[in-house]
C-alpha cells in the first residue's frame, strides 16, 4: 500500500508539473531546449555555458518468468550544467525505486522494497559539430557511485565511456548512434560490458516528434549477466522552446531485459 501511494503521488506530481510548464512565460534567452531523453541514445549536444536543464521522469518495467513477476517503478532524473559552450557537467540517477516481487512459492504475496538507486557523475564533450555531411559528435564519461540503499547499491565505482553520432537528414528524419563500453563489477569482481544503440527519429510537425530505437545496453559473457537488449519507440513534445514532454514504451528482446516498460518524461531549462 506504501508503494503505491507513493506512485500514485508522483503521477499526481508529474501531471501538475506538466501543466504548469504548459503555462510558463517564454522567456527571453537565444537557446532552445535539446534533450537527451527518452530514448537510450544521448544527444550530441551540450545545453550550453551558464544553463542548467533538468530532465525527469516516471518509470516503470515489469519482468515475468514461471513462478516470479518482478514489477519495478523509478523515478529518473538528469541535472546538466553547462560549464562551457561545449562542456556540461551531469548528475543522473533512477532515485527512487520500488520494486514488487510476486513468486508462486510465496503463495503468490507480493513483496516490495522501496529505496534510493546509486547516483552516476559525468562530462559531456560536444567536440565535433556536423558540417552538412557528417555527424555530429559527442563524448561522454561516467562513473556511477556505490551511493544507493543498500538493496539498490552496486558494487564499488563503475566508470563508463560513450561516444554518440547524431546525423540530421531531409525531411525531418534523423539518426543517432552510440557505441559504448563500461567497467562494472559483480561479486566475482570488475569486467568489461558494451554496449550500442541505434535511434531513428522524424519530426511530424514543428513540435512534434516521434522515435524508434534498438539497444543493447549491456553486451556481457553468460557469467557476468549476458545480453541485455530491448527495441523502443515514443515521441516527444514541445510544450514551448524551453520545456518538453515525452512519453515511450520498450519491449524486452532478451531473458535479461525487462518484458516491457513505459515512461513519462518532463524536461525544461530551469537556469540560465
Amino acid at each position: 500500500m506504501r508503494g503505491e501511494r507513493m506512485r500514485a503521488k508522483v503521477f499526481v506530481m508529474a501531471g501538475g508539473v506538466a501543466v504548469v510548464a504548459a503555462l510558463l512565460p517564454r522567456v527571453a534567452q537565444a537557446q532552445a531546449i535539446g534533450t537527451d531523453r527518452p530514448d537510450f541514445v544521448e544527444s550530441s549536444s551540450t545545453v550550453g555555458a551558464g544553463y542548467l536543464q533538468v530532465e525527469g521522469s516516471v518509470a516503470f518495467d515489469h519482468s515475468g518468468a514461471p513462478g516470479l513477476e518482478v514489477d519495478n517503478f523509478t523515478t529518473p532524473f538528469l541535472f546538466r550544467l553547462g560549464i562551457a559552450d561545449s562542456w556540461e557537467l551531469r548528475l543522473e540517477s533512477d532515485w527512487l525505486i520500488t520494486s514488487g516481487v510476486t513468486a508462486a512459492a510465496a503463495g503468490g504475496t507480493k513483496v516490495s522494497t522501496s529505496g534510493v538507486s546509486d547516483f552516476d557523475l559525468g562530462v559531456k564533450w560536444a567536440f565535433h559539430a556536423s558540417d552538412g555531411a557528417g555527424p555530429s559528435m559527442a563524448a561522454l564519461v561516467h562513473t556511477t557511485l556505490p551511493t544507493g540503499s543498500a538493496d539498490f547499491r552496486g558494487k564499488g565505482m563503475r566508470p563508463s565511456l560513450r561516444v554518440t553520432m547524431e546525423w540530421a537528414l531531409e525531411g525531418g528524419w534523423g539518426i543517432g548512434v552510440m557505441p559504448g563500453v563500461l567497467y562494472d563489477r559483480d561479486a566475482s569482481g570488475g569486467f568489461t560490458s558494451g554496449m550500442v544503440a541505434v535511434a531513428v527519429g522524424k519530426g511530424l510537425t514543428d513540435r512534434l516528434r516521434a522515435f524508434a530505437e534498438v539497444a543493447f545496453d549491456q553486451i556481457a559473457e553468460e557469467a557476468r549477466g549476458g545480453n541485455s537488449a530491448f527495441v523502443d519507440f515514443g515521441v516527444t513534445l514541445l510544450l514551448n522552446d524551453f520545456w518538453q514532454l515525452d512519453v515511450a514504451a520498450a519491449v524486452g528482446l532478451t531473458d535479461q531485459t525487462p518484458d516491457y516498460g513505459l515512461t513519462l518524461g518532463l524536461s525544461g531549462i530551469v537556469v540560465r
